[in-house]
């Protein structure tokens, strides 16, 4: 079990001053969000019969692979059924969420010693002025102050700012 006071022992000896967490199954527990929203696009693709033990195998790799591979969907099928998870996730699916046990300690840790900590994820932004589900989670989980930014890739161009680049 990680202990934060153990890390503030150690400050001295930090190496490291940029962090960047995955949230899925690092920062939150996703369970419940991903394998429900899974479920709900299969359902309605008419793909049916699936455990919520099954849909596990989709926290991780990405959903057009889930899809197909899972449930035996074609391509095609598998871009619809996409839609349909991120029409449950992007409204019911996120709050699913919960952060870990001791996250909140260990970030305000590292924070407090200097670190510059961020969250990296394949989870897309719906547009520019739009809320990601990723922010949307952080937010939600009264850790926004602590992190400097959330940087999705997906379709977009992960995005570093000026304070993650190299000093020389």
């Amino acid at each position: 079990m990680y202990r934060a006071d153990a890390a503030a022992d150690r400050s001295n000896a930090m190496k490291y001053t940029t962090v960047l967490f995955d949230l899925d199954g690092t920062l939150t527990k996703s369970e419940e969000g991903i394998t429900r929203s899974a479920l709900y696009a299969a359902e309605k693709m008419g793909f049916t019969g699936f455990t919520k033990e099954q849909f596990m195998a989709f926290i991780g790799p990405p959903l057009f692979v889930s899809f197909q591979k899972i449930c035996g969907m074609t391509p095609e099928q598998a871009e619809q059924a996409q839609v349909f998870y991120r029409e449950r996730f992007s409204t019911i699916g996120w709050a699913e969420n919960e952060v870990y046990a001791g996250i909140a300690s260990l970030l305000r840790s590292l924070k407090k010693n200097g670190c510059r900590i961020a969250i990296t994820t394949a989870k897309p932004r719906r547009g520019e002025a739009a809320k990601s589900c990723a922010e949307a989670i952080v937010a939600t989980a009264a850790a926004r102050s602590i992190f400097l930014n959330v940087c999705m890739c997906g379709k977009a161009v992960l995005c570093v700012r000026k304070e993650f680049r190299r000093r020389t």
